[in-house]
């Protein structure tokens, strides 16, 4: 019995601290995964370094011969915060660190999510220069 409670409460304990993985199979969608790259990456503000890791995805994707989607998924596995997984199309989902004030950053994240979802569809401008390599 004593055993089986340890098991439960280490598996437990982990399931929280661990970021759940970007599985290739991810229904999440395209410009909420994109979103999450912005923040994980560049953060709330920096529209230039979101448009730089919109064009690495799109250029790595190009030169990999794979769709953009699924370059983002591996992109995705790299960021490793667990609070920015947690995010949501919705909102700042459960995730969320309590010491950081939602309606502070709960319009911020709605922002990047309006910029992912424009930059899918209208291509940012490119801020880098030269060809993918």
């Amino acid at each position: 019995m004593r055993k089986h409670l340890l098991a439960a409460l280490t598996a437990l304990v982990f399931a929280t601290c661990t970021p759940a993985p970007v599985a290739a199979d991810d229904d999440t969608p395209t410009r909420v995964l994109l979103a999450r790259a912005y923040v994980g990456e560049a953060g709330w503000y920096s529209r230039r370094d979101h448009q730089a890791i919109y064009w690495s995805i799109a250029n790595r994707a190009a030169v990999r011969g794979v769709t953009f989607r699924e370059q983002l998924l591996a992109y995705a596995k790299g960021i490793d915060r667990g609070y920015v997984a947690g995010l949501q199309e919705d909102g700042l989902g459960e995730a969320w660190p309590e010491h950081y004030d939602r309606e502070v950053y709960d319009p911020l994240w709605r922002r990047v999510l309006v910029f992912a979802a424009v930059d899918l569809v209208f291509e940012p401008e490119n801020p880098c220069d030269g060809d993918p390599e």
